[in-house]
């Protein structure tokens, strides 16, 4: 066997090694390919179960409440013209739902939120800005909310004009009140 029988060896060899080692590497692309799809997978999963939990969390505290639930409900029909005490807590309770809205809209950007959650969240926000008291305090609060979520509310105001039902007709627990002085929690008049 003379020197270029070695090298001939040598060659095959090596290119059977770089075969072997494009494999793995295939192989190793693949399994990180796959952990990394199931690590989002699972980020995506904790991010709306929070996302859930708040929004229960947003709407228990509004239901074990009597006058607050009956503030968010005048809220609802007029907020310009409500009681100090009515637009702190219809004001309160509509900016945390306006929070998690925030929230689905930058989860959205990057895919951390099912179309089905992001389109509750989206109708439940105008279902707000939409009654008479939310167009009121959503004409206050646009000046001081991020600009996205500002922007993609009221695109979406004008893109479905007239066919967002009002929050109150989603949630009929938050129906207009015909006599606020028989609402528990009202004030004795």
């Amino acid at each position: 066997m003379d020197i270029q029988d070695l090298g001939a060896i040598g060659e095959f060899v090596s290119s059977i090694a770089i075969v072997v080692t494009l494999i793995f590497l295939g192989v190793q692309v693949r399994l990180s390919n796959q952990q990394t799809s199931q690590t989002n997978k699972i980020a995506r999963a904790d991010s709306q179960r929070d996302l859930l939990k708040s929004a229960s969390e947003f709407f228990r505290l509004t239901l074990d409440n009597p006058t607050v639930l009956r503030d968010i409900r005048l809220g609802l029909m007029s907020y310009d013209s409500a009681s100090h005490e009515t637009k702190s807590n219809f004001g309160t309770w509509a900016y945390g739902m306006l929070f998690i809205m925030e929230q689905c809209v930058y989860m959205k950007e990057v895919g951390m939120i099912t179309d089905s959650s992001f389109n509750g969240f989206e109708t439940a926000s105008l279902g707000i800005i939409v009654t008479p008291g939310g167009a009121e305090w959503w004409m206050h609060t646009k000046k001081v909310i991020g600009v996205t979520v500002v922007e993609h509310l009221d695109r979406r105001l004008i893109e479905l004009e007239g066919v967002t039902p009002p929050f109150y007709e989603l949630m009929t627990q938050f129906a207009p009140i015909e006599d606020p002085s028989t609402e528990p929690g009202s004030a004795p008049q």
